[in-house]
């Protein structure tokens, strides 16, 4: 019995990340996160032994939004349907962080010849909240990830430039410059 798989996922291509958010209104949106509830240490797998929690919602109202970097998933374990026999519960939401955040485009295509081929990566969940009226998730806007990760490759970029000039001092500038000339966007 083999107890792990080597991975044979690939990478997301970068055509289905999306260059900002922008969901339709009621837009279905989805995730797959592994919530801390549903993992455990297995010493036989040396493994984190963990169950992915697939997940399909709505993006709560624009006016529960706290920041223009972040929008909000609803998350109600209460209201939730599964759709499995077994009848899952949904469990709370600390370690759904780092899961992507997608755009179905089912409303926006209105179901007509859908396939999940049309979805796109919206944003990151960062984190939950909950309040008197509903549990949410809030998830970083795409565009915000983007910029981030444009910024971090430059830097690493400059510095690797800058080990291999020599590791001249005071002239930072320079390699930081040839760096944004190499990396403009996430293509």
């Amino acid at each position: 019995m083999k107890l792990l798989e080597t991975a044979t996922r690939r990478p997301i291509p970068s055509s289905r990340v999306a260059s900002r958010h922008a969901p339709v209104t009621h837009e279905l949106l989805f995730m797959v996160g592994f919530p801390g509830k549903r993992a455990r240490f297995s010493a036989l797998a040396r493994a984190l032994a963990t169950i992915a929690v697939p997940y399909l919602t709505q993006e709560a109202p624009e006016e529960s939004v706290t920041s223009a970097e972040h929008f909000r998933l609803n998350y109600n374990p209460e209201r939730a349907r599964s759709v499995t026999r077994r009848g899952t519960f949904l469990p709370k939401p600390p370690g759904f962080s780092g899961s992507l955040v997608w755009d179905t485009g089912y409303v926006r295509k209105r179901g007509q010849n859908w396939s999940p081929a049309d979805a796109t990566v919206t944003g990151l969940v960062f984190g939950w909240s909950r309040s008197d009226q509903s549990d949410s998730l809030i998830a970083t806007r795409i565009e915000v990830v983007r910029s981030f990760l444009i910024r971090a490759l430059r830097e690493e970029a400059a510095y690797f430039r800058w080990l291999e000039r020599g590791k001249p001092r005071h002239d930072q500038l320079a390699d930081w410059l040839w760096a944004e000339r190499l990396i403009t966007e996430i293509e």
